[in-house]
């Protein structure tokens, strides 16, 4: 199968941009949903599943970044194949695993709640959970085999369509149904949009003969590596909100898991910009175009910073002069402006490594294991002896003031370090 590289790949930061309006226009609905349909009890709960159902993309563990990276560099057709064998195989076996695991973490989690009112819904969001991992499956190989333009067109549809559905359902009165459906239509589409001769091209990957040996053993020492930080990125990424719900009470996880989901909201758009070349980026370092890349990535990253930016203020402006019910379910500016930071700090951290990614390695996997677990401990445990969230925001911040400027000065040292490489090579 051939894929169309015409297909306007330039636009996929653009796509990645415009992902910016659609958060803009539809996470003040969906919050504002979340706050009429919800009471606040089923608010904490709501974003308690939103937390529990990420730990998909750890079980995942940068397998999509992996066969993406594989993908941009094979020129072999049958490498191509195996790749693709080899991560629907792993996908399959994630599946069984997260569903499991979800139906026994819940537990663990939402305490004193009667089950009744939550757990059927959860239930059915789980068993949908797998069907996502096909999704990212399908774009991912879309990605690696040269349109990655199309590829973030569909993830900015399908993006749209789930956020549209769940306003929709929450303004309805589906309450905690609301997910699933959301889930499902964003599933729906995806497929949909990534067309038969795609789901095809990965099934007749599957049913081939060709050898997965040796994908795995180029892949091993980087696929590894990212394991190890995806899973314990999973405590990174949900520290306040699994703290605050043990800690504090699953009312307030629900105000902290609404700010960090707004925060989020808008470092992920800025991630994506840069992520949306990535595929672009591997093939710069192999032709060895190091100042084209260069300048790539300064471009990127300071777009990705002042989009950050622009969202935090027009929420803190909205804040302060627009007078809502909605803000009682919020958390109060000094603390938003507080979590604005770490959220900032956490999205610079990813930029860089999103960098070394590039390279087809995980070259600062042992400064980010410590600093992830730290982070997690440093949050958690400043939440637990004093219940104090403004003191471990600022916990969180002092962290990656600290590991930035070191992870920073490696990666600069590390893409010289290839460049040169690369030159000899050519020689």
């Amino acid at each position: 199968m051939k894929m169309n590289v015409s297909n306007k790949n330039s636009l996929a930061p653009l796509y990645a941009a415009t992902s910016v309006i659609v958060r803009f226009g539809t996470g003040p609905l969906t919050i504002l949903g979340v706050a009429a349909g919800l009471t606040a009890q089923e608010q904490g709960i709501f974003y308690v599943f939103l937390s529990l159902v990420a730990l998909q993309w750890v079980l995942e563990l940068g397998v999509s970044t992996n066969l993406v990276q594989y993908l941009s560099a094979a020129s072999n057709d049958n490498d191509k194949q195996a790749a693709v064998k080899l991560a629907t195989l792993y996908y399959f076996i994630v599946a069984v695993i997260l569903v499991v695991a979800l139906l026994s973490l819940v537990n663990l989690v939402i305490v004193d709640v009667d089950s009744s009112q939550w757990y059927p819904q959860w239930v059915l969001l789980v068993l949908l959970a797998p069907f996502n991992l096909l999704s990212t499956l399908l774009l991912s190989v879309k990605e690696g085999l040269g349109n990655w333009g199309r590829s973030y067109f569909i993830k900015l549809i399908s993006s749209f369509v789930y956020a549209l559905t769940l306003i929709l359902c929450l303004y309805s009165g589906l309450k905690l149904w609301s997910l699933s459906v959301a889930l499902m239509m964003m599933i729906i589409t995806t497929v949909v949009m990534c067309g038969f001769g795609l789901f095809k091209y990965v099934s007749n990957a599957l049913r081939s003969g060709i050898g997965i040996s040796r994908v795995l053993r180029e892949t091993s020492t980087f696929q590894g590596k990212m394991m190890a930080v995806w899973l314990i990125g999973y405590f990174y990424w949900n520290a306040f909100i699994l703290a605050a719900s043990r800690v504090i009470n699953i009312e307030f996880s629900g105000q902290l898991g609404m700010a960090m989901v707004v925060l989020t909201a808008f470092s992920m758009v800025g991630i994506n910009i840069v992520q949306s070349q990535r595929a672009l980026f591997t093939r710069l370092i192999s032709d060895g175009a190091q100042i084209m890349l260069q300048r790539l990535l300064v471009k990127r990253v300071l777009l990705s910073v002042f989009i950050y930016f622009f969202g935090v203020s027009v929420v803190c402006i909205a804040m302060g002069l627009v007078k809502l019910e909605l803000w009682s379910r919020f958390v109060e500016m000094g603390l938003l402006i507080e979590l604005a930071a770490v959220r900032l700090m956490m999205m610079l951290y990813e930029l860089m490594l999103l960098v070394g990614r590039s390279y087809g390695d995980e070259p600062f996997w042992v400064e980010t294991l410590i600093l992830y677990i730290c982070f997690f401990l440093g949050v958690s445990m400043t939440m637990l002896y004093t219940s104090d969230v403004y003191l471990s925001a600022r916990v969180g911040v002092l962290l990656h003031v600290i590991f930035i400027p070191l992870v920073f000065t490696r990666l600069v040292w590390f893409m010289k370090k290839n460049e040169k490489y690369k030159i000899m090579e050519c020689e």
